[in-house]
Formats: structure tokens, C-alpha cells, sequence
């Protein structure tokens, strides 16, 4: 009796961040289902294999947080980028930004296919449109 033994790719999760001036010395905690599964610094990409199905991804940082943001594992990579939300001249507010737990890191979920970091979605921002 023969058997079909195939190989089932686990899904993979790309995780990318920018390098830019607010929090570039120090690294963002990614948290995967409620699991701390890693570090990220700026300007670094991580790769994980994640069970097929929904999954919520967050970046942490003390006690500043990106909101979580949910997404399906199937046969195709999924990318998100993270990145400060203090920046330009919300840099001169980053002391109120502070006291707001999801105000200082952001995260958007960006095609893996094309290798860049072109947002598909991004959250709290009306207008946001894909960059093609």
C-alpha cells in the first residue's frame, strides 16, 4: 500500500520595521497570539512560520503598544510593517504621546510580494490608499 506524503509550508509572517529616529536604540517586542515570539530593531525584518488560521499580531514597547492587528495564515506570506508614530513634529509631543498606550507604535500590514513596504491598510488614517 503506497502513501502520498506531502509536505504541508507552513505559512510565513514577515515582520518588518523602519529605521527611523524615535526608539532606533532600542527593540520592539512582537507578540503573536498573546505570546512574546521575538524582537525587532530598526531598520531589521523577522521571519516566523505560523499555524495555518486567524492569528493577532502586536508590537509592544514598556508600556506603549501597537493595536493588534488580526490576520489569516494561509499558503501565501503575510507582512506587516512597524514603525514609531512619533515622528516630525509629533517628535516635540512625545511626552503626551506617552500617556497614550497605543498612540507611539504603529503597525500596517504591507504586500509581501513585492518585497517593499507598500501599506494596504492603515489603521486610524482615513484616506490611506495602496501606493502602487
Amino acid at each position: 500500500m503506497a502513501y502520498d506524503v506531502r509536505l504541508k509550508k507552513m505559512p510565513d509572517l514577515i515582520i518588518q520595521r523602519d529605521s527611523g529616529y524615535a526608539d532606533s536604540l532600542r527593540a520592539y517586542k512582537l507578540i503573536l497570539d498573546g505570546a512574546e515570539i521575538g524582537t525587532i530593531k530598526g531598520g531589521e525584518s523577522r521571519s516566523y512560520h505560523v499555524d495555518p488560521g486567524k492569528h493577532t499580531i502586536q508590537a509592544k514597547i514598556d508600556w506603549c503598544s501597537s493595536p493588534p492587528e488580526e490576520f489569516v495564515a494561509d499558503h501565501e506570506p503575510i507582512a506587516f510593517e512597524v514603525f514609531s508614530k512619533v515622528r516630525g513634529f509629533k517628535f516635540l509631543g512625545a511626552v503626551f504621546a506617552a500617556f497614550n498606550p497605543q498612540g507611539w507604535i504603529g503597525m500596517r500590514k504591507v504586500d509581501a510580494t513585492l518585497g517593499d513596504t507598500i501599506p494596504t491598510q492603515i489603521k486610524g488614517e482615513q484616506g490611506a490608499a495602496p501606493n502602487h
